[in-house]
């Protein structure tokens, strides 16, 4: 998502007429800043419950519309109280809401990088009609949906487009990919988030790379231009999802499998649905991509907790870790086998996991020698494993398993590297 900048006037709910000049910024690698010429300070906000003003929640105006900035944070005030800048959580750019309003919405709509890329060979056909093209009168926009159903009254619309696009002159067809999530009533907007949180862990698996939001909307039936359209509100917060700006193009050697591989919509809905039986873990099992500088000790020990806590979830029986890799690699077959090894090498992987997870995590008497390339590739492996797990839960079709595991690089680069370490 791209940094924003907005100059206004801003006022809290609770003193609408006290408006100060200032602007706000906000990126989603480093946040929001809401500068003011003024201060709010030793204002009268009516209000018994407080001897200060109530910061949380700051409202504006900029020439854009107006301005909702949540979870405010004081930084900084001078000396005379006549300058604030305030941390911002979230920046709603569109609409204002009051003290203690909810924030619902019964329609979001994203963009994640990489999405078009990895969903071009499940994009149903979109070929215009010689009678479309006859003459030379190319229609601008041929569009198919696909509808998902995600349970509770909430879907997934997967909006799949081909039209013109014209650049230095040249004039070529281009798709693209939009998915929008819909509700059939309105839902608190982090409810919302979730799903669309689902789908940027989803497309991360199978891409194997980061996958960010590139811009984020929501809108609510009851929010409306005063022609009756339906008023668009831009969402700002900051993501810990962040696409590598320097990532080569997505190509089907590089993803871990594609759209079509998993079956299009269809296959979309089952991984969905086991990303989100298993949330927590997901973005667990996830969180050393998603960080910048991870520890080769805490991606370890993050991935073996997640793979301890996805066969708890399934055998909540008390049991040994070792027992619990054990099972899991069987659930996942003869493609975890085709990383680690055949024969008896699911079991010594097994034992090393565990020997590496207890010298980390609980101070073994005796230390274990372990190189920082062995940590990063059992690390991988566990992620591996987790992965396989969610794919077998989601039945997935043996084309996702196929290229996985004799195509994607960074699995069969792992591969030739991790059976030295047991």
């Amino acid at each position: 998502m791209p940094e924003v900048q907005l100059d206004g006037t801003f006022w809290l709910p609770a003193a609408p007429d006290h408006k100060i000049a200032g602007w706000v910024t906000f990126s989603p690698t480093a946040g929001g800043s809401l500068t003011l010429l003024d201060s709010f300070e030793g204002i009268d906000v009516d209000s018994v419950d407080s001897p200060r003003p109530d910061y949380n929640r700051i409202l504006g105006e900029s020439v854009d519309g107006g301005l909702t900035l949540d979870d405010c944070r004081l930084e900084f005030l001078n000396r005379f109280q006549r300058r604030q800048r305030f941390a911002v959580g979230k920046l709603l750019n569109g609409a204002h809401y009051e003290s203690g309003e909810a924030v619902e919405t019964d329609r979001l709509v994203t963009k994640l990088s990489d999405l078009r890329l990895w969903a071009l060979d499940g994009v149903p056909d979109l070929d215009f009609t010689p009678e479309q093209l006859a003459g030379g009168h190319i229609p601008r926009v041929n569009e198919h949906s696909e509808h998902i159903a995600l349970g509770d009254g909430a879907r997934l619309k997967m909006i799949h487009r081909l039209g013109l696009s014209f650049d230095l002159g040249l004039t070529q067809f281009r798709n693209t990919t939009t998915p929008q999530f819909e509700f059939d009533a309105p839902v608190d907007l982090d409810t919302a988030l979730e799903h669309a949180f689902d789908l940027l862990a989803a497309v991360t698996i199978a891409a194997d790379r980061v996958v960010a939001f590139k811009d984020l909307t929501f809108s609510h039936p009851d929010l409306l231009h005063p022609d009756g359209s339906r008023v668009t509100v831009g969402l700002h917060e900051r993501w810990r999802a962040q696409a590598d700006p320097n990532r080569g193009q997505l190509n089907k050697d590089l993803a871990a499998f594609t759209y079509g591989q998993l079956g299009r919509g269809e296959g979309l809905r089952r991984f969905l649905e086991a990303v989100r039986n298993h949330r927590a873990l997901t973005r667990q099992v996830l969180r050393p991509l998603y960080d910048t500088t991870p520890t080769v000790q805490d991606s370890f020990f993050t991935r073996v907790a997640a793979l301890e806590g996805l066969d708890e979830q399934r055998h909540p029986q008390r049991t040994y870790l070792v027992d619990r890799l054990k099972r899991l690699a069987r659930n996942a077959g003869p493609s975890f086998e085709s990383l680690v090894g055949d024969g008896d090498a699911v079991e010594r992987w097994s034992e090393r996991m565990k020997d590496l997870r207890n010298n980390i995590g609980h101070g073994s008497p005796v230390p274990l020698h372990q190189s920082a390339a062995e940590l990063y590739e059992m690390s991988e492996a566990a992620y591996w494993l987790f992965v396989l797990n969610l794919l077998v839960e989601a039945d997935a079709p043996a084309a996702v398993y196929t290229n996985l595991t004799t195509t994607a690089r960074r699995f069969t680069f792992l591969r030739n590297h991790v059976r030295r370490h047991f």
